[in-house]
């Protein structure tokens, strides 16, 4: 990686790639497995599906090798946002 990263919105598989940093993360450090991983899934669907760009935010950094590096999404349903998926 040369440090330059792209960043963007919503693009196919990144739902998954999201999941998959989370794990990889969580599963090693904290002992998080399927019970999480499906929680994060079972939400993520949820949210994407009323996915709103007026209201809500997502912002996905990729690497140079167009591999997803973190991303930021913040949910605008209800009062005020809640900051969710942050990795």
């Amino acid at each position: 990686m040369t440090g330059k990263l792209i960043f963007g919105g919503y693009r196919p598989s990144v739902i998954g790639q999201i999941i998959g940093l989370h794990m990889g993360y969580y599963a090693p450090n904290w002992n998080f497995g399927v019970v999480f991983e499906t929680k994060l899934a079972r939400e993520m669907g949820e949210f994407f599906a009323r996915f709103d760009s007026d209201r809500d935010f997502l912002v996905a950094a990729y690497d140079d090798a167009n591999r997803l590096a973190g991303a930021v999404v913040l949910d605008g349903i209800g009062p005020g946002m809640h900051l969710r998926w942050f990795i």
